[in-house]
């Protein structure tokens, strides 16, 4: 596992052992696949018919919903990370860890893709994301995944010693060293 830049020195993402890309990488290739959002669409219909979360008529409305969803992420968490706003477009998860979850600007809660993220002060690292189906993430395989994606991450941080920003920024100058 190790982490990537997004938008430094704010944003950052895990890549998990062998993966490909970074997770937010991963996340929005999959987001702007026409292929991945008709195939998610079938395997989840039973979900998405009637969600107050999606408030999709057909694939086609769902379809562009993710694709304009997923620019708006990306876009607004570039402006975030340039301007150290992150804080205003993250929401706390858990109240007794530092987990995040990052809803669409657009009506925060009535949006359906959802970031995950861990903050450690002013950096967040993205350990996941999902389309939201359910109301509580304990209530799909696809939330409750990333909730074990959180929990594997915290255990990396707390394994690395990366407790501050100040030992944050000390793990990511010698994880280079040794790329």
């Amino acid at each position: 596992m190790k982490i990537v830049s997004i938008f430094a020195p704010y944003l950052y993402a895990i890549q998990y052992d062998n993966a490909e890309e970074d997770v937010y990488t991963s996340l929005l290739n999959d987001w702007n696949d026409v292929e991945f959002r008709k195939e998610f669409y079938e395997e989840h219909l039973i979900y998405i018919q009637d969600n107050p979360y999606i408030r999709a008529r057909n694939i086609q409305e769902f379809s562009n919903k993710i694709e304009r969803y997923a620019t708006d992420f990306d876009e607004s968490l570039e402006i975030a990370s340039e301007t150290n706003s992150l804080n205003e477009i993250f929401e706390v998860l858990s109240v007794n860890e530092n987990f995040y979850e990052l809803h669409s600007k657009r009506k925060a809660k009535n949006s359906f893709l959802r970031i995950y993220c861990i903050k450690v002060e002013s950096a967040y690292i993205i350990t996941g994301g999902a389309i939201k189906l359910t109301q509580k993430m304990q209530g799909h395989s696809l939330t409750n995944e990333q909730l074990k994606k959180l929990e594997e991450v915290k255990e990396f941080l707390k394994n690395k010693q990366i407790t501050d920003e100040d030992s944050f920024y000390a793990y990511l100058l010698e994880q280079e060293d040794y790329d």
